[in-house]
């Protein structure tokens, strides 16, 4: 797998001397491939922080007909703090279509950023996300209320409510878990390891794809099959920078979130250096997505 995909990333880059030049058939390819590799693995170079061993051994209720909990409104806060207040996962795991799961066999708690946050927590504890994920990008987390689980449940829901982007529209949010209990279907924990970055930056002399991780603090590292190309930090909210590594350029601009995609935030940052030259990256799109519409994204807003 390794040789092929860097037989496609081969094909699909072009680094400095031909910054401009990009086959198209080459990036769905070479897409492909990297997508491909989305998965658990630490190894090959990953970035990801490991987990501690007493995270990935909390054990969890996993019910295959769950007690969804969304939430748009006030009312639906109501509703949901009083569903987190009588909730008794002990009375829970005594349903025949339920069971105790490790945390690690449900990846988007263990791989995100926020999962791992809810995981280590102090009871009672609460976490959120956008509903649809695939186009409501926010997450909300409560842990350790003295008001009770209820008022728990209550503040996550809320806080996800808050963080919903202005320009986000028909969204919600989803209670995914609380305390010990899974919330949502477990189909929907699944966490994309490593995801394909789109990235056009000419003044780099770069115009293909790479490999994005998470790092903690919520940075991203982008890397080839042969090691790490640059980074991208967040130096406030709603900014971004994006840097290459060895010494290259850096760039600062804005991230404008997307949606979920196989757990990981999708969103596209629009970036210039000093000297006004520009830099696009879209992180966490599909191979399809990219096919369809990498043009437009990469395009730069015209209000930018």
């Amino acid at each position: 797998m390794q040789a092929e995909i860097g037989a496609a990333e081969g094909s699909a880059r072009q680094f400095r001397g031909t910054p401009r030049r990009f086959v198209h058939a080459a990036l769905l390819v070479g897409a492909a491939f990297l997508a491909s590799c989305d998965g658990a693995e630490t190894g090959g170079g990953s970035a990801r922080t490991p987990v501690a061993d007493s995270v990935h051994a909390q054990l969890i209720v996993v019910i295959d007909a769950p007690p969804q909990v969304v939430a748009s409104g006030p009312p639906d806060l109501d509703r949901a703090e009083r569903f987190g207040a009588q909730l008794d996962p002990e009375r829970l795991l005594k349903r025949n279509d339920s069971r105790l799961a490790r945390a690690d066999s449900l990846a988007w708690l263990t791989g995100s950023e926020a999962g791992r946050v809810f995981l280590e927590a102090p009871l009672p504890r609460a976490i959120a996300r956008g509903d649809p994920p695939r186009t409501c990008p926010a997450t909300g987390l409560a842990a350790g209320d003295p008001a009770g689980r209820g008022s728990a449940v209550r503040t996550a829901l809320s806080r996800c409510l808050d963080a919903l982007p202005a320009a986000a529209k028909d969204c919600g949010c989803e209670l995914v878990a609380v305390d010990s209990v899974l919330t949502v279907p477990r189909d929907e924990m699944a966490y994309a390891t490593g995801v394909t970055a789109r990235v056009r930056a000419p003044e780099a002399g770069f115009d293909g794809l790479l490999i994005a991780e998470d790092e903690t603090g919520g940075a991203i590292l982008l890397r080839d099959v042969t090691g790490p190309v640059a980074r991208i930090t967040r130096p406030a909210d709603g900014r971004a920078a994006l840097e290459f590594l060895g010494g290259g350029p850096r760039f600062e601009g804005i991230a404008t979130p997307v949606g979920y995609r196989r757990g990981r935030l999708a969103e596209r940052l629009y970036l210039a250096n000093a000297d006004g030259s520009r830099a696009v990256v879209l992180i966490g799109f599909s191979p399809g997505e990219l096919a369809e519409s990498a043009g437009a994204g990469l395009a730069w807003p015209r209000d930018g």
